[in-house]
């Protein structure tokens, strides 16, 4: 029997009742990456790619985060997943060797949710599901593979569809086998001087996937043997060895319970770096001027050492860049006290100020670090000044690291930071409380009412 009808009858069979925390848990990563899709509301790049969306038009079945228009199922899982994602603020999970971002396909859950009418519990297991499904795949990954880790949400985003619009087995399994076919993504979007394709990487596996659902409910067969092909999934994006084991889930804790919730917009690998920057500031008194020397130490893992032999990171060129360069990032938190979104604006990796500390900043890397530190991205900052003075900080698991878990509060406090500024700000009380009692009894259509406003006439 083909692997791909194997996680059809997963993705049927998965539990309607769920444990009380991981539903709890799921209401956190939801409003969560909310607070991330409207915080990009008025960012430039964002808004021209909903302009796209909306001119290019689609059946009004679904919300667009922010907007006043809605459109097709496939668009909207575009367009929310884009917004989720452009800060690169979601949460992330995975290895030490690779990361990915589940939450990105909450934009699938929401959109397929709406359309069917589905109630805010089933919205909230489909959340689950597809944690459990895009960790689950994500640890097939080849450790060599030249295949991003989006891909796999050709196999989640279809899943997720398919069990929010309620398909049978046979239809489910085409659904996924049409996904899978067409998911694959080239790691190489991430390398170097990062572009505008990042923020677009999982959308448009996403997207992809939402049609491939609806072209299998159309009667469109897949490919069943995508998986175990010669030429599938399992010899080009997964090892072999993992391919096999897809026959059945892993058990141990929930995935969506292992998350790691960002508390700056930033790389995963650079949370702790952050955290340490930002605490050195809040407990010292001292300029960026001030400084003569900074020295890093950072977890010895294989993602760090990665990035830090990515001489390209060191100097970046775009917004996406930024956010992926500890130079930047530790240069501009010490200078500024705090990582917003704010402090990306006007290009500051160009300032003076800021290029020159970023040119003073030395690396290395401990093992002794990681080892006190398990699956995390542990650093420790060391500041030498003008007046003598040596400030150190040191953290282990950054704040929103599942070692140090945010509250439903936390998120409620990220969330209306971020929507502060934009016209959801009006509605960001009435969000937090809608998405608080998701359990209760209830469909989707509410929270998604709250989001449809627009934050300027695009």
């Amino acid at each position: 029997m083909p692997l791909i009808q194997d996680l059809s009858r997963y993705v049927a069979n998965f539990p309607k009742q769920l444990p009380s925390e991981v539903l709890d848990r799921a209401r956190i990563v939801l409003l969560d990456s909310l607070a991330c899709a409207v915080a990009a509301l008025n960012e430039p790049v964002p808004q021209s790619i909903l302009r796209m969306v909306r001119d290019t038009g689609g059946s009004a079945q679904c919300t667009v985060i922010g907007q006043p228009w809605r459109t097709s199922l496939p668009q909207a899982t575009f367009a929310n997943g884009m917004l989720i994602r452009t800060l690169d603020f979601n949460d992330f999970t995975g290895g030490l060797r690779i990361t990915g971002h589940p939450s990105d396909n909450i934009a699938v859950a929401l959109a397929a949710g709406e359309m069917a009418g589905r109630s805010n519990a089933e919205v909230l297991t489909a959340i689950v599901l597809a944690y459990e499904l895009y960790g689950w795949l994500q640890n097939a990954i080849a450790p060599d593979s030249p295949w991003d880790h989006v891909t796999v949400s050709g196999l989640v985003a279809p899943a997720i569809t398919a069990r929010m619009l309620g398909f049978n087995l046979h239809t489910t399994a085409h659904a996924l086998a049409l996904g899978a076919a067409h998911a694959p993504a080239s790691a190489g979007l991430r390398d170097g001087n990062v572009s505008g394709a990042k923020i677009l990487a999982n959308a448009i596996v996403a997207q992809q996937g939402a049609q491939a659902a609806l072209l299998a409910a159309a009667g469109v067969t897949g490919p069943l043997g995508v998986l175990e092909s010669r030429r599938g999934l399992g010899l080009t994006v997964f090892t072999e060895a993992a391919t096999q084991q897809l026959r059945v889930p892993q058990g141990g804790a929930w995935r969506i319970m292992e998350s790691h919730i960002k508390a700056y917009p930033c790389v995963a690998t650079a949370q702790a770096l952050v955290a340490a920057a930002q605490s050195l500031r809040a407990n010292h008194a001292f300029l960026l001027s001030d400084v003569t020397r900074i020295s890093v130490v950072m977890a010895d893992v294989p993602m760090v050492r990665a990035h830090l032999n990515d001489d390209e990171r060191r100097n970046p060129h775009s917004r996406e860049a930024a956010d992926h360069s500890f130079n930047f990032l530790l240069a501009v938190t010490l200078a500024d006290g705090v990582l917003s979104a704010r402090q990306f604006e006007s290009e500051r990796w160009k300032a003076p100020d800021i290029s020159g500390a970023m040119a003073q900043i030395e690396y290395d890397v401990s093992r002794e670090l990681a080892d006190r530190a398990p699956n995390s991205f542990a650093a420790a900052l060391t500041v030498e000044t003008r007046d003598g003075r040596r400030l150190g900080a040191e953290v282990l698991f950054a704040p929103g690291h599942a070692r140090n878990p945010f509250t439903f509060h936390q998120a409620a406090e990220k969330f209306r930071a971020c929507a502060g500024n934009t016209r959801i700000g009006m509605v960001r009380e009435d969000v937090v409380n809608a998405v608080g009692e998701m359990k209760l009894a209830g469909t989707l259509g509410g929270l998604m009412s709250l989001l449809s406003r627009s934050t300027n006439s695009l």
